[in-house]
Parts: C-alpha cells; structure tokens; sequence
C-alpha cells in the first residue's frame, strides 16, 4: 500500500481520539508568521483536519484554509468534521504536488506528516508555493518519554516499527518514524537549508485520558496497525490494555504527558 492511503480504516479513530495541539505552540506559530503576507493558509498532509481548524481558529475566518490531503478515508472525514460555515475546503493531493497556484501561500503548514512525505520534493514545492515572507510550519505532538507509561508504550510498539529511515523498507514502516526525526534533529536543518534560519519551539503539556481514549488513540496509529499486523488483534489489544491497568492501577483514567514541537522558517522577501 502506498504512504498515500495507509490511513484508509483509521480515520475515523484518528478524529475521534487524536489530540489538538497546544495552543502555546499555535500562539508561538502566529507571532512568529506575523506580518502574514497575502495569501491562502494551508495544511499539507492534512489528514482529517485537526490542525487546519485549529489554524483557522488562530489567524481568524477572514482568510482561505485550504487542506491538502491524498487519503480517500482521511479526506472524507475532513469534510464531515468541518463546520460548513467554516472558511475551509480540502483538496485530493499529494504533498509533492499541489494544484495551487506558485507564490499563493501566506502560511504553508504540516502536522504529524512530515516523515511521509518524499522530503526533498516537498521542500521544493513549498518554496514554489510561500509567497515572499510566508512561512513553512512542522508541527508534531509527541509523547513525553520520561514519563514511565510513554516509555513502556514506545518500548512495546519499537519492535514493530522502523527506526531509522534506513530500517523504513516499506511505506508501512513509517509510522512513528517522525517522532525519531524529530529527536534526532533531522527536520530542523533540512528546512533551514531550503528556507533560512529556522525557529524550534518545543512546549510540554498534558492529557487527561481514559483507558479506552488511550486504545483509541493508539487504534488510529499505523505503529499500532503493524503491531496487530505481527501478533494478531486478539493478542496485541491484549497487551495494550495490560500495560495500561499496569500503569494506572485500575483507576480508569491518567494524564498522559505530552510535547507539542513546531519548527517554523519564513521564505525570503
């Protein structure tokens, strides 16, 4: 399967159970934006609009959201999930290549996606695409691993999942794999390299979760997927939810520490 539908029956867990990103690193994106030039606001890789909506509520509705996203299931529950008064639309399309026009985007973002991508090209086709003085955003939600449930949920699922880009063979491989990225400070100079001096922005928070928003969550992972892939879903929901009640001890509910990170560069005036 290609990266572009891997999300195909996980979409409607990913809008249900996926988080929104902190509104702290939201505030950081739109100061550090300011002044945006004219232009459209758009969300590459855009899965079921959780970021686009949060963009939306940020710069305001007297701009143009645009979503772009190739998954049929991801794309279909953008559209269901998105108020209709909203200024907000999505289009079917790769991240390498969007039918906008070049110099269109005042703000060009990306969330959760950027590891999927074919990076090279899609730099190249956000340059094509910022208007002078627009910015380029990556933003990730990641889990906290000092906490001890995060670090036994990543211990679980890391067997079944590459981690390395070297260790990515297949497209399936990949989920999970920005989060090593991003740890391994891979994203930052590429998108300096291609845009200038770029801002990092990491901001810890946490979420309250019950044990069946946790499955949940983790029901919307490829990671997840290829564990269930190996074990089998009897077995591998088995062994999540143990670790769970491991954790919390029967109480139903926990925090679970979180990190939200935005990296951000301005395209030359």
């Amino acid at each position: 399967m290609s990266t572009t539908q891997l999300f195909n029956g996980l979409a409607s867990d990913y809008q249900a159970y996926r988080p929104r990103y902190a509104a702290a690193a939201l505030a950081e994106l739109e100061a550090f934006a300011a002044p945006l030039p004219e232009g459209t606001v758009l969300d590459v890789g855009a899965g079921t609009g959780i970021l686009l909506r949060q963009l939306c509520e940020t710069f305001g509705a007297g701009l143009r959201y645009v979503g772009i996203e190739p998954g049929r299931d991801m794309i279909a529950k953008a559209r269901q999930a998105t108020a209709a008064h909203l200024p907000v639309a999505f289009v079917e399309a790769p991240a390498e290549s969007v039918p906008l026009e070049s110099g269109s985007a005042a703000l060009l973002a990306t969330a959760q996606a950027l590891h999927w991508f074919d990076r090279p090209r899609f730099y190249a086709e956000a340059a094509r695409l910022l208007a002078p003085g627009g910015t380029c955003a990556v933003l990730y939600n990641q889990r906290d691993t000092a906490d001890a449930f995060n670090a036994a949920y990543e211990d679980f699922t890391a067997p079944f999942n590459a981690r390395s880009e070297d260790e990515a063979t297949g497209s399936e491989k990949r989920g999970g794999l920005g989060i090593v990225l991003l740890r391994d400070g891979t994203f930052r100079p590429e998108i300096a390299a291609r845009f200038g001096a770029a801002l990092e922005f990491h901001h810890p928070w946490r979420r309250r979760m019950t044990d069946e928003e946790v499955v949940g969550q983790a029901r919307s992972t490829v990671q997840m997927r290829n564990v269930v892939r190996a074990l089998g879903e009897t077995e591998a929901m088995q062994r999540l939810r143990d670790l769970i009640a491991r954790h919390t001890k029967g109480a139903g509910e926990f925090e679970v520490p979180y990190v939200t990170s935005l990296i951000a560069a301005k395209r030359r005036v």
